[in-house]
């Protein structure tokens, strides 16, 4: 058996090299919590980062590329870009900078003008319009259903025999592409009354005008509400979700309401140039 000095010696260094061992491993591991730390706050930051960019309404580059892009490749990947952005924010109730983000409504809107058939465009037209609305009153009734009484009539002839037709909804909710739904309710007997009237009139013209007072608008494409020439939308929220170009009255309603300076108080004149 070895002296006890010798024992003594060989249990230090046992001990040395183990505390040595274990201090490295203390190491790795602080090193590794501090390597997750700094990912999480990391990505903690791009999302922070996505939420002010999207409040702020995107930033110059963005604009710049829907404005002038170098390709059609950066122009989709761009407005995919958008998307995404918007559907973050609305995510997580970031509410928008009205100013900031009318920079890239308006920038959407041209882009929609210049590429109407690239169905990205009108995606994030719809996001956008989508985003900047107020939130909808819950259980508002479809207006639809409203009875013939329930919808303001107003059928009047007016100089050289044009026909004036306006139709108002209220506190309601309506999908402007729902063109069935409509002529089966309370509106559509109205608008065919209008159709009786119009065929008294001497050049058979019928000018339709379509009034929203607090109605939650749904539009997911399609045909809009028939022989429109004027929509007024008045304290009124908006779910847009364009999946593909829609036809030209769609498109005019989109396009107003992302260049809207003030979207709780809209009037479209689709029959204009």
């Amino acid at each position: 058996m070895p002296p006890q000095g010798e024992r003594i010696a060989a249990l230090e260094e046992f001990k040395s090299s183990h505390s040595v061992l274990f201090k490295a491993c203390v190491g790795g591991v602080v090193l590794w919590l501090g390597s997750l730390s700094a990912l999480i706050y990391g990505i903690k930051g791009d999302l922070q980062a996505i939420k002010q960019h999207v409040a702020e309404g995107g930033n110059k580059q963005i604009v710049s590329e829907l404005k002038d892009p170098k390709s059609q490749a950066q122009f989709k990947a761009t407005l995919s870009t958008v998307v995404a952005q918007v559907q973050v924010a609305r995510a997580n109730g970031t509410k928008p900078n009205e100013q900031k983000v009318a920079n890239l409504s308006r920038a959407v809107s041209q882009a929609s003008q210049r590429d109407p058939e690239l169905s990205e465009v009108w995606r994030a037209a719809s996001e956008l319009v989508s985003y900047r609305s107020p939130a909808p009153v819950k259980n508002l009734g479809n207006c639809n259903s409203r009875p013939y009484s329930d919808v303001t009539p107003i059928v009047t002839p007016v100089e050289n025999q044009i026909v004036m037709n306006v139709i108002n909804f209220h506190d309601c909710t309506i999908d402007l592409g729902d063109v069935d739904g409509f002529l089966a309710g309370g509106g559509g007997q109205h608008y065919k009354r209008a159709i009786a009237a119009m065929a008294t009139a001497t050049n058979g013209q019928m000018v339709t005008v379509y009034t929203f007072d607090r109605v939650h608008i749904i539009y997911h494409g399609g045909p809009v509400l028939p022989t429109a020439s004027q929509f007024i939308f008045a304290d009124c929220t908006f779910d847009f979700d364009l999946t593909r170009m829609p036809p030209p009255e769609g498109q005019k309603v989109t396009q107003n309401l992302l260049i809207a300076g003030n979207i709780n108080d809209v009037k479209i004149d689709l029959k204009s140039t």
